[in-house]
């Protein structure tokens, strides 16, 4: 427990300590400063939070569960994620958020218009901008801020400026403190670093950032708030040591011993379907179910015959990679001089004999044969 609080700061993008920093009532200036940084172009002078969890229209719609969510005073509404680890389509997880707060604006506007039938709605919204905090490199360049809106395809003017999301990849930003010339720098600095920190450097004196350290400070969290945070923190480092064992074992599984490996457990998987399997249903007419356990009993088999091909191929080719055979900069290794045909595998009559190899070569007449180059 002692060795959990070596830092003197709370580490900003874990979940609970970027509530506490920006979701809390009594720290809501924290929030609205970070807002008029992310959002220059609009005049946030107070805000008031919203209930994280909202509900679909309907009973039956799936909720969603925000970090925080606040309404300035003018109308807009603001969501802000913080995303710790890398998760494959969070772009389109913001374009499902923001479809809350805009269905429940059109919502209470109807209902206004039940009320008041002379004055039906017209369809104006209050805007909904979303704010990602990234702590990891989503999109493959060097730029740290993303800015998404509405635009007409070849003019690019502006459809309506009601709908923002900007991404901010916390994990890309390097400058030390010595470098930091803008607001977006200091804040940027303060959510990377501020749980290695010791002291409060100099380049951050504003005086928000004395209030960020001052409610960051872990000597001042009572005890329920310590459990929380070590709770929170460990369940980071148990999602991030999971995935990092995840991936070393899927380096494991592509290389000879990972694949023979897995040929022998599919075979396994084989023999315990053909003993162990029951059909519910009656063998007069149609079966849906018994269709269903020829057709999962066909993807077994043809995962041993990828397996069987992955296993003989020693090379790296397209969808086909193997760790052993890859470049030292970790692209494919293709070896043409003895892989350059098409693999058609021989059924023996038997599930329990292996298949044999048939090659048919690859004659190319009216492209020349290159190894493709990714980085250029």
């Amino acid at each position: 427990m002692e060795e959990t609080f070596k830092a003197r700061y709370i580490d900003p993008m874990i979940d609970w300590s970027f509530k506490r920093l920006f979701g809390s009532e009594v720290n809501k200036d924290i929030l609205i400063e970070f807002l008029k940084v992310i959002f220059p172009e609009f005049d946030i002078e107070d805000i008031t939070y919203l209930p994280s969890e909202q509900l679909g229209i309907m009973e039956k719609d799936r909720r969603a569960v925000f970090d925080v969510i606040c309404r300035a005073s003018d109308g807009k509404e603001f969501l802000v994620e913080v995303q710790r680890g890398a998760q494959e389509h969070f772009f389109e997880r913001a374009l499902y958020y923001t479809s809350f707060p805009i269905l429940k604006q059109g919502k209470k506007a109807m209902e206004r218009e039940e009320g008041d039938p002379k004055r039906p709605w017209n369809f104006r919204l209050d805007g909904v901008f979303f704010l990602g905090v990234l702590n990891y490199k989503h999109l493959d360049d060097d730029r740290i801020e993303h800015r998404y809106w509405l635009r007409e395809g070849t003019t690019g003017e502006t459809m309506t400026d009601k709908l923002k999301f900007v991404f901010v990849e916390v994990a890309k930003f390097n400058k030390t403190e010595d470098e930091l010339t803008t607001d977006l720098d200091k804040w940027l600095y303060m959510l990377k670093n501020l749980s290695d920190l010791l002291e409060r450097p100099a380049a951050l004196r504003d005086k928000i950032f004395k209030r960020i350290f001052d409610v960051a400070e872990i000597s001042s969290l009572d005890d329920e708030d310590k459990k929380n945070y070590i709770n929170n923190m460990q369940t980071a480092r148990d999602t991030y040591n999971q995935l990092e064992y995840a991936k070393k074992k899927g380096r494991e599984e592509r290389r000879e011993e990972g694949l023979k490996e897995g040929l022998k457990k599919l075979k396994e998987v084989r023999k315990e379907f053909e003993k162990e399997l029951f059909i519910p249903g009656d063998k007069e007419g149609m079966n849906v179910e018994l269709d269903k356990a020829i057709r999962l009993y066909d993807f077994i088999t043809m995962g041993e015959l990828v397996a069987y091909d992955a296993l003989n191929r020693n090379e790296s080719c397209g969808g086909h990679f193997r760790e052993e055979y890859q470049t030292e900069e970790g692209e494919a290794k293709r070896d043409d001089e003895n892989y350059f045909y098409v693999a058609c595998w021989e059924y023996q009559g038997s599930d329990e004999k292996e298949p044999v190899l048939l090659k048919e070569p690859l004659v190319y007449e009216a492209i020349k044969v290159q190894t493709r180059n990714y980085k250029s």
